[in-house]
């Protein structure tokens, strides 16, 4: 693809794909309504070099930021949403070639266009060859020479997680894209949830780097609102475990409790959220402030 090849290109390159030209194609192919046409293509292109790059050759640099270019875009970003491989875990992915094929956390990684790029990282068992590749005969190596080394490691990984950022707070701010991708999340935490258990079969679940990248993305997404002198922390509604709407209800549901039954639990839920009949009012969804920090 000729369009991914430039957007790959090094942004100092004469090959580089100004940001301008970027719009106004956006802009042309939007009132021709063949957005979904052309640029599919080129986000599975571009998260297709993502899935064969790697952190210490920063190889993983030119994919990241062809994404987070395209996503800068709100339209594009209502385009990658639709497609069924930015969230196979969703029942609009059932009619597609990804179905059947997410059943727990890895299935998610693997099979999602965002695991492409959340799940690089250092963790030896992910990448067992960036050990070897970085302390080649480590007992011959000097202190310097590793602690240089563990120092680019840490550069190359900051930069990763702060471009994945960009990427995820661009598509949460496009209206759009905003309730595909917290469902998203919403996924990977599900599909995961059996990872704070005491023994897990570890090909079941997502690898460290995936959910380790999450966590970094969550946590600055948070950054705004957990400022104590602020006031948009109070935004945050504390019943939101038990709202309808909550995203990690059935996680909840399963939670230990103390001196409590099921039918316990069941009569104060009803209780603090009746069921909305005929004529009382649905509960208002739960706000962004709130949905962000549970995540």
């Amino acid at each position: 693809c000729v369009l991914t090849d430039h957007l790959l290109a090094d942004p100092d390159s004469p090959a580089a794909l100004p940001a301008s030209f970027l719009a106004e194609l956006v802009a042309r192919l939007a009132e021709d309504n063949v957005l979904d046409d052309v640029f599919c293509h080129v986000f599975e292109h571009v998260a297709g070099r993502a899935r064969m790059a790697d952190l210490d050759a920063l190889s993983f640099l030119a994919p990241l930021r062809a994404m987070a270019m395209l996503c800068e875009h709100k339209a594009l970003c209502g385009v990658v949403v639709r497609m069924p491989s930015f969230n196979p875990a969703t029942a609009a992915a059932t009619a597609t070639a990804t179905a059947g094929l997410v059943k727990n956390g890895r299935d998610l990684e693997v099979t999602s266009l965002l695991g492409a790029f959340f799940r690089l990282g250092t963790f030896g068992p992910d990448h067992p060859k960036l050990a070897h590749r970085c302390f080649p005969n480590v007992e011959h190596l000097t202190p310097a020479q590793v602690e240089g080394t563990q120092r680019s490691l840490w550069s190359a990984l900051n930069s990763l997680q702060h471009g994945l950022f960009e990427v995820v707070r661009s598509l949460l701010r496009a209206p759009a894209s905003r309730e595909p991708t917290l469902a998203y999340v919403g996924a990977v935490l599900e599909q995961n949830a059996v990872r704070q258990k005491m023994y897990i079969d570890w090909r079941q679940v997502a690898t460290d780097s995936y959910m380790v990248n999450w966590c970094d993305a969550l946590l600055r997404l948070s950054e705004p609102f957990l400022d104590v002198h602020g006031d948009k922390f109070r935004r945050i509604d504390p019943w939101y475990p038990l709202h309808p709407g909550a995203r990690l209800r059935t996680s909840m549901d399963a939670e230990t409790r103390l001196s409590a039954t099921s039918d316990d639990t069941k009569a104060w839920r009803d209780e603090s959220f009746p069921a909305s009949g005929a004529d009382a009012p649905a509960p208002a969804p739960p706000n962004f402030i709130t949905e962000c920090f549970f995540l």
